[in-house]
């Protein structure tokens, strides 16, 4: 009877086993795959970054402080994805929103509506306007 039971339930655990390996395969895919998402959406983010500091550069000579700083927490956005660190990703994301924070302060102050030369560079602000501040898009 020992033996009977034995050989009726390792198939069993084996079968059962086997499920469980498979989910945590699939667990470990989602979460590879929600890194990347992360990572393209924070490139994303990056790479507009350019097109709002040529914009506002045409405008604000004596922000140099300012575009410093955007383009220190790009580089370390960048570099800090190629790393691949979750912690130093976060930083560095932080860092570019503070400094983005700044930037766009002073593009709204140069083109605002009311600033003779207010319609420059809509295309650019209202382009990219969710990711460059970090909401809905990243």
């Amino acid at each position: 009877m020992k033996l009977r039971t034995r050989l009726w339930l390792s198939p069993l655990i084996l079968v059962l086993g086997g499920c469980g390996y498979n989910r945590i395969q699939q667990y470990d895919e989602n979460a590879e795959q929600a890194k990347k998402q992360i990572s393209v959406q924070l490139q994303r983010r990056a790479d507009l970054v350019p097109n709002l500091v040529n914009t506002v550069k045409g405008y604000a000579q004596h922000e140099e402080a300012v575009f410093t700083q955007v383009a220190t927490a790009r580089g370390a956005l960048t570099g800090a994805i190629q790393g691949g660190d979750p912690t130093q990703m976060a930083a560095a994301n932080a860092q570019l929103t503070g400094a983005l924070g700044r930037l766009i302060a002073v593009a709204e102050a140069y083109l605002h509506p009311d600033f003779p030369a207010g319609s420059h560079g809509q295309g650019d602000r209202s382009k990219g306007a969710h990711l460059l501040r970090g909401g809905p898009g990243i």
